[in-house]
Formats: C-alpha cells, structure tokens, sequence
C-alpha cells in the first residue's frame, strides 16, 4: 500500500471526545519509526493525519498507533489511512 505524501482523506477519531486540557497526540509508526501523527485538540474528537511524505507499506512491516502525549481516557480510538494499493 502507498500512502500519499499529503496524507490526503486520512485522519483519526476517539470517543469520547477529548475533555481534557492538553492535546491528545498519537503517534503512527511503521517499524518503530514515527511517519505521522495526530493531534486532537481539547474539546474536539477528530482531526487530520498530519505526515512527513509518502510511505510505502510492504507485507510484513509493522504499522501501530501510539500515545505520545499525556494518558488518555478514551474508549475507541478509530484510524482511517487513505491510500493505493501496489
């Protein structure tokens, strides 16, 4: 899969809604190496995947999705990656 360098039509969803202060900020890695993240505003449950170029996953690369902010409280975290198929 090849994901576009504007990330364009990606984003990311928790619920509930962030109520804390700080921003919820998740990181997206593949292999271990950070290519996007996701930074939710206090008061908002959505925002868009913000990355630093095109990626290609190939079979077998690991892809997470990890906290790099302070703990959140969230029941669902939801991730949406646009991208084309190679």
């Amino acid at each position: 899969m090849s994901i576009p360098p504007a990330w364009a039509g990606s984003g990311g969803t928790i619920q509930p809604r962030n109520t804390s202060s700080a921003a919820v900020v998740l990181a997206l890695r593949v292999n271990g190496t950070t290519v996007a993240t996701l930074t939710i505003p206090p008061g908002q449950d959505h925002a868009v995947l913000i990355g630093a170029g095109a990626v290609v996953l190939r079979p077998g690369d690991l892809l997470d999705l990890v906290n790099a902010g302070p703990a959140i409280k969230a029941t669902a975290i939801s991730l949406g990656i646009a991208g084309i198929h190679v």
